[in-house]
């Protein structure tokens, strides 16, 4: 009897232990050091050793303790230079990326775990490596998108839009890292978005706003002007049109989507700034006819 009664415990904490969620077993890993979470992952992987989670979970776990302490800022610089970036412990960080490396090959239709990898990739500079896991899952959603597992082994939800948000995320790390090394990758990961979600405006969005701050407006335009066409309504879109015609001093095109954004737009704060913009642009346009008039 005893045994028996042994038996239905660990059966039972099993089945407790495989109800428990990814989300509430991140939340116990909080304040852990790896030496008090190998007790957590040991008690998952018995329980599941195949589980996916858990696999993702303890990679993530370690990847982010092998993280050295930053840098200090130098507080004799701008409040605006560059950040500093992280720095890893490189054999510990290896070693996380490892597990989901095994991770991947046992449950190749986990998204997730993709996108996981790609971060660890991006922070250890190694972007090949970032833009081949991107790149496969990029092939993987057009191919069988209905297919793939996310968290908790669970579909998720609007795949096709999901992707080109998160691919948008990684392009804005080297936006926002100064060099041709850092514009090279963006755009790189900019044209496998746009490339492979055309009817996506963000991402076209995202590119022209790149462009905009490189001043090349006809590379901006060229963006915009293709988001412009997927929606004509989409207000950062007109407002980004406006900035690039003001800027090449066309300020009649300019005037034109100020002004659709006022007939369209229900934000009443984006209404109230093209209306201020038009204004501007009125007396900047005035100001010139007169200028030309006493010449």
């Amino acid at each position: 009897m005893k045994g028996l009664l042994v038996g239905i415990i660990f059966i039972l904490n099993i089945t407790i232990v495989n109800a428990e969620s990814y989300d509430e077993r991140f939340k116990q890993l909080q304040g852990k050091s790896p030496e008090q979470a190998k007790e957590l992952f040991s008690k998952w992987e018995k329980a599941n050793p195949k589980s996916a989670d858990v696999l993702l979970l303890k990679s993530t776990f370690l990847f982010s303790h092998s993280r050295k302490e930053d840098a200090k800022p130098d507080p004799k610089k701008a409040a605006n230079a560059v950040p500093l970036k992280a720095s890893y412990d490189t054999k510990k960080a290896m070693a996380a990326i490892k597990i989901l490396e095994t991770a991947k090959r046992k449950h190749a239709n986990r998204l997730d775990i993709y996108f996981g990898l790609a971060f660890m990739y991006q922070e250890l500079d190694k972007f090949d490596l970032q833009y081949k896991s991107l790149e496969t899952a990029v092939k993987m959603v057009k191919k069988s998108p209905g297919k793939l597992l996310w968290k908790d082994n669970k579909k998720p939800e609007k795949v096709l839009k999901l992707v080109p948000v998160l691919l948008m995320d990684y392009m804005s790390n080297y936006q926002a890292i100064p060099g041709k090394k850092s514009d090279q990758r963006f755009l790189k990961l900019g044209n496998l978005t746009v490339k492979n979600f055309p009817k996506n405006v963000e991402p076209l969005n995202t590119i022209a706003g790149f462009y905009y701050g490189k001043k090349d407006w006809g590379n901006a335009l060229t963006y915009l002007k293709k988001a412009h066409t997927l929606n004509k309504k989409d207000c950062v879109v007109l407002g980004n049109l406006a900035n690039v015609y003001e800027a090449q001093k066309d300020l009649t095109n300019a005037k034109t989507h100020l002004n659709s954004i006022v007939k369209t737009c229900k934000n009443p704060e984006v209404v109230k700034q093209a209306k201020l913009s038009l204004k501007n642009l009125d007396q900047e346009s005035n100001g010139a006819k007169s200028e030309s008039k006493n010449k």
